[in-house]
């Protein structure tokens, strides 16, 4: 799962935008980790909630 994401958002990225291999993968090299960021702040917050409530 954790390899799923990344690689379907990479091929979906190849699809849209098209263009070289090397623009696409420094993209995703950027948006990987802050996807993963958003992921973890979220879990946080929601067992933060349910912890609370």
């Amino acid at each position: 799962m954790l390899l799923t994401i990344p690689a379907y958002a990479l091929l979906a990225m190849r699809r849209v935008y098209g263009g070289r291999w090397l623009p696409l993968l420094m993209r995703a090299a950027l948006l990987t980790p802050l996807y993963a960021i958003l992921m973890l702040l979220t879990v946080v917050i929601v067992a933060f909630l349910a912890l609370l409530f």
